[in-house]
């Protein structure tokens, strides 16, 4: 109860006759927090104890008597974000506001006040790999630092931090253009099926998918051909582009994708266990291989019997001969036409060879067609829907493949 004495003047009321009772005339007026004092359990003027806290500035005996909860050398503080105490604007103690985002644990009421960007039941939360928000030490969304390689199209730094891709321009993860780049990009690359975007990211066709050898002869082979089942009659065995392969299925007539930078040709004969290989490089100046490249790349057509350059693999898994001794010119012929092909390149509908003797004892490679008149007898095919494949002879279960590098 406050102890000051307020001077009434009751006399002064019509209805209060003054009396020897009241001397002084006075009567006694209890404290409140409106009074314009300092007094009862106040620390300032109307302010502290029972009463409000105090503002910044005012008088103060403890933290609580203040409106910051800071109270120093008996005096409220302004609010700061290094005062520990949540005041001002903070959402939480010393964070939001203007204090800057909230660490996790801390309170929050919408996501953009803390510093993972989540806020879940009126609390900040932990970054985790699958939150939907970069934050923590991701590059991108949910990727990066501790939460793996980045896709295709996230942030990157460096090669290292893209799922089997390419850091590219613009410092973001893209599909490599071959599986050489791939292999260059990211050493230690095990062969498997991967993503290639061979005309570049963002121009003509999407990325798509194929199978990369990332072993032969140092590895960085793209395949883009392959047959590995009865080879329709008729057909162009460069009538597809890869894109539209399913890399797990059997049968596969593309050529070279647009766009490709091309030094080698790979085939295998995938009907042997191990497979067998033969490589070639193509040669600038080379007849043979410049019709060769020019049919894989850009469907060129050619019949060269017997009138182009020697062009030998440089390198083989087998002493297997791949050229052969009869009219069609030995190491000097390739063909790649819808007709009929001189020096001994008979063939009905669409055909492809590399070397070899006559139609009916291929060496290297040959798809499609080669007509009826090779010999019945085991083990040669004898009819014109074989498909032989990196072999010397053409039996109708010999698959093979085609690659690049």
């Amino acid at each position: 109860m406050k102890s000051t004495y307020a001077l009434v003047a009751l006399c002064a009321l019509p209805y209060l006759t003054c009396g020897t009772d009241n001397i002084d005339n006075t009567m006694e007026i209890p404290p409140s927090c409106t009074d314009g004092i300092k007094n009862a359990a106040e620390s300032d003027v109307d302010c502290g104890g029972s009463c409000a806290a105090c503002a910044d500035g005012k008088g103060c005996s403890a933290g609580t008597s203040c409106l910051s909860g800071v109270c120093q050398s008996g005096v409220c503080q302004a609010p700061t974000c290094s005062d520990g105490v949540k005041n001002g604007s903070e959402i939480d103690a010393d964070c939001g506001g203007g204090c800057g985002l909230c660490d996790s644990g801390k309170g929050c009421t919408e996501a953009a006040q803390c510093k993972s960007g989540v806020c879940q039941n009126g609390s900040c939360q932990a970054p985790t790999c699958s939150d939907g928000v970069k934050n923590g030490s991701e590059l991108d969304t949910d990727c990066g630092g501790s939460c793996g390689k980045c896709g295709f199209g996230k942030v990157c730094t460096g090669n290292a931090d893209c799922l089997s891709g390419v850091c590219g321009a613009g410092n973001v993860c893209r599909a490599a253009i071959s599986c050489l780049e791939l292999l260059t990009a990211q050493p230690g690359t095990a062969s498997g099926v991967y993503r290639i975007d061979p005309d570049g990211a963002g121009v003509g066709k999407a990325d798509f998918a194929v199978q990369c050898d990332m072993v032969t002869d140092g590895g960085g082979w793209t395949r883009f051909n392959w047959v590995k089942a009865a080879f329709p009659t008729g057909q162009d065995p460069l009538g597809q582009t890869l894109d539209q392969c399913d890399p797990t299925g059997n049968l596969c007539s593309a050529k070279i994708p647009d766009g490709s930078t091309v030094t080698a040709l790979l085939v295998k004969d995938v009907s042997s266990s191990p497979n067998q290989y033969a490589a070639w490089k193509f040669t600038a100046g080379n007849t043979t291989s410049a019709a060769v490249l020019g049919a894989l790349l850009n469907k060129t057509t050619v019949c060269l019997a017997g009138t182009g350059t020697v062009w030998m693999p440089y390198a083989s898994s087998t002493t297997r001969s791949y050229c052969g001794s009869g009219t069609e010119g030995g190491c000097r012929a390739f063909y790649y036409t819808n007709g009929t092909c001189g020096g001994g390149k008979a063939n009905q509908g669409w055909g492809m060879e590399l070397d070899g003797d006559t139609g009916c004892a291929a060496a290297a490679f040959k798809e499609g067609s080669t007509g009826a008149g090779c010999p019945m007898a085991t083990p040669m095919s004898g009819a014109a829907d074989d498909y032989g494949f990196l072999t010397y002879f053409e039996y109708k279960s010999v698959f093979g493949e085609l690659y690049y590098r």
